[in-house]
């Protein structure tokens, strides 16, 4: 017989009544799938109610950002920088390619004549 413990946010510890103390991490309900699905792990992780809040107060103002919500924003913007300079780099690289190509051309096409 075996009894699960859990130990922090996914380690559970096994504890065999036979055969003694075994360790393992158990992915939680469908986070294997998440994950292969290249998903947040626990689906909760993106979104609008992630970022935001779900309410407003009655005279219709936004609740103040928490920290943890300026963290994640914080994030998110860096990650976006991130990608709009690889996407430059990319496109950058692409347009000197075809530059290169063409007077290859060009130079190639002259020493024919």
């Amino acid at each position: 017989m075996q009894q699960w413990v859990g130990v922090g946010r996914t380690a559970w510890l096994s504890i065999g009544m036979r055969r003694g103390l075994h360790t393992s991490i158990v992915p939680q309900a469908g986070q294997k799938l998440r994950i292969q699905q290249g998903l947040g792990r626990s689906g909760n992780e993106f979104g609008f109610l992630h970022d935001e809040p779900d309410f407003y107060y009655e005279d219709g103002r936004k609740p103040e950002v928490t920290p943890k919500q300026r963290k994640w924003m914080n994030k998110r913007k860096r990650t976006q920088q991130r990608v709009d300079r690889l996407l430059q780099e990319m496109d950058e690289g692409r347009e000197r390619i075809l530059r290169a190509e063409a007077a290859a051309n060009a130079t190639g096409a002259e020493s024919k004549k």
